[in-house]
């Protein structure tokens, strides 16, 4: 009698193991956001810390050359979308 209980759990569990949803973990990247949620926003002493490390790393010489590259790039990617969406703008009034 247990054998047919065994055989009995055992093709129930071949039916859900067939039934069961695959898993794609890279499916839905809503998740990372999620996944870091739970630091929560940064602090006063992290913010400090980070620029310690920040500092340790390049060194008080690089620092302003970094932050010149830095706000170099923001400028042309600001430039760029700004391009872009007069682009999108004109293109749009041309086909009204």
């Amino acid at each position: 009698m247990s054998d047919t209980r065994s055989e009995r759990n055992l093709s129930f569990a071949r039916e859900q193991y067939d039934n069961s949803v695959e898993y794609k973990p890279f499916e839905n990247m809503s998740t990372l956001p999620n996944l870091l949620a739970f630091a929560g926003p940064l602090g006063g002493q992290e913010i400090i810390l980070v620029l310690v490390v920040v500092l340790l790393l390049f060194g008080a010489k690089k620092l302003p050359e970094l932050a010149r590259g830095m706000g170099k790039s923001f400028g042309e990617f600001k430039k760029a979308k700004t391009e872009f969406d007069d682009e999108i703008n004109k293109i749009s009034d041309e086909v009204k």
